[in-house]
């Protein structure tokens, strides 16, 4: 018998390629996962975790986002649901450190904007902040926390609507859809400070690594839109 073969003949390389091939399967089902969760397409993530076992808390290799965080940052509340359930975790972290409330943060202002699904996600996560009762305000790799995200990306986005509005009716519509993301949006701010509310003070003056609290950025936001 030849060094490297076993009784088959066949050497130690069988094995490692099918471990490659193996590994490369998990990372494209992994891919498949968490553009299936930002497209919102529930029957596809359904199948690829009920039938072919994918983990629903895999990271993409580009961003190394998990299905739950591509879920919240586009506001796919019904799937962000489906993937909690079938066991994806809260604070799952990305390379920045960033979890799925960091990232819904960032997509209500930068990714998918704020929509009719953004509300009903940001309660779907803070209930379930409540229910597993963290204890502890959580920072990304740069210190900043949901809390300030939210500011950084929400407070610096304009309101606008998709198509212009080309008589009174169709302005006033407009105006209606804006008063009630605004609504929103303060109610979420609301709920952020609050989110943990025995760190309520701590949340809002904490400072990340810019030396930078909530207020800070707050007018920073406030003096850049007075500038334009």
């Amino acid at each position: 018998m030849s060094n490297g073969q076993n009784g088959n003949g066949n050497g130690n390389g069988g094995g490692f390629h099918i471990l490659q091939r193996s590994r490369l399967i998990v990372e494209k089902n992994s891919e498949v996962l968490v553009e299936a969760a930002e497209a919102g397409k529930l029957d596809d993530v359904t199948k690829l975790i009920g039938d072919q076992g994918v983990d629903p808390n895999c990271h993409d290799a580009k961003r190394f986002r998990t299905p739950l965080m591509a879920a919240c940052s586009f506001s796919r509340v019904d799937v962000a649901r489906k993937l909690y359930e079938s066991g994806a975790r809260l604070r799952e972290e990305d390379a920045n450190r960033w979890d799925a409330l960091c990232w819904a943060c960032w997509g209500a202002g930068a990714g998918g904007g704020w929509t009719d699904d953004t509300l009903p996600t940001f309660n779907f996560l803070f209930d379930r902040i409540k229910q597993e009762k963290w204890e502890r305000v959580y920072t990304t790799s740069t210190g900043h926390t949901a809390l300030m995200l939210y500011v950084k990306y929400v407070s610096a986005a304009k309101l606008a609507a998709s198509g212009g509005a080309s008589d009174a009716s169709g302005a006033a519509s407009l105006r209606a859809q804006i008063a009630k993301a605004q609504l929103e949006q303060f109610e979420v701010l609301n709920r952020l400070i609050n989110v943990i509310p025995d760190l309520a003070y701590d949340t809002f003056f904490k400072k990340n690594s810019f030396g930078q609290t909530v207020m800070d950025m707050t007018r920073r936001v406030r003096d850049s839109s007075m500038a334009e």
